[in-house]
Parts: C-alpha cells; sequence; structure tokens
C-alpha cells in the first residue's frame, strides 16, 4: 500500500504509475517516464526518527505535515510517498546536493518532526475546528476527522 502527499496534480500520474509498478524491468520504464516529465523521485535511505500516520499508527506525524515543512526550506520538493516503509522524495528537477542536504536534515531531527504530530482529538478546541474546516488546503482527510470532532463538540447535544 502506498501512502503520499501530493503538492501538484501535474506530479500525480508519473508518481502513482512508477508506485504501481510490478517488478523491476517495468518500474525502470516507470522512472523514465516520471524523468521525462520532470519528476525526479529518490528513496531517503535513513530511516525515520518518528512514525508516520497511517491506519495502523494513528499517532504518528502526518506526511503532509512532514512535506510542508520541507517545502519551507526546499520548495523544489514536490511530493512524499510511503511505501513498504520507504520514504520516496519526489523534486521538480534534479536537487542539488545543498538540497538533497538540508531535507536529510529535516528528516533526521526528531525533535522538529515531533512538532508537527497532529494533537489528540480531544484536545482541539471548536476555533481550531473551525479553522481546520474552513481552510480549502486541508486534506480531504484531516478535514473528516476535524469535522467529526466539530460535530460532537458543538452540533450533537450529549444527553
Amino acid at each position: 500500500m502506498a501512502w503520499g502527499i501530493f503538492d501538484s496534480t501535474d506530479m500525480l500520474r508519473p508518481l502513482l504509475e512508477h508506485l504501481s509498478a510490478a517488478g523491476p524491468p517495468r518500474a525502470m520504464r516507470r522512472v523514465e517516464a516520471a524523468a521525462a516529465a520532470g519528476v525526479h523521485v529518490e528513496e531517503h535511505a535513513a530511516p525515520l526518527p518518528v512514525d508516520v500516520h497511517s491506519v495502523d499508527k494513528p499517532e504518528g506525524v502526518p506526511l503532509h505535515s512532514i512535506l510542508k515543512a520541507i517545502q519551507d526550506e526546499v520548495p523544489g520538493v514536490k511530493s512524499l510517498v510511503v511505501r513498504d516503509n520507504r520514504l520516496f522524495i519526489g523534486h521538480a528537477g534534479n536537487p542539488t546536493d545543498e538540497d538533497r542536504a538540508r531535507v536529510a536534515q529535516i528528516l533526521s531531527d526528531k525533535a522538529t518532526l515531533e512538532t508537527l504530530r497532529a494533537a489528540p482529538a480531544g484536545d482541539a478546541v471548536p476555533a481550531d475546528l473551525e479553522k481546520t474546516l474552513l481552510d480549502d488546503a486541508t486534506p480531504d482527510a484531516e478535514w473528516m476527522r476535524a469535522f467529526r470532532r466539530y460535530a460532537v463538540s458543538q452540533l450533537i447535544r450529549r444527553r
């Protein structure tokens, strides 16, 4: 199963084709197709010091938060994908060694990644929930979780 957060929909097709490749020869063709489309995909070799949010690890750090933190420092990073516990980084073009080093530094900084962890469901106040619900950039899954918390706390009266 692959999880990914994408900054740009034009990158979605080549990256998904790359990830859905069944075997090495086909995967190689998909990487070449992705590279031809301007997407440069690299695997991050070191394990992340935190868990990534998933169905199995709901307390993990959301992948879109990690992507945002990286993009604040390295705007050329366009996507992050986790597949089989491996992290792949999509760049708009060929990254420089400085960009790679900066991305590696962010991904190895446990303290920074921990600050990106989502607050537990019961800790959100209605104003924070409303802000999340009104933000067009909120991913659908996060919006649904926020709406559920908002509905329980504000709309459904407990008897």
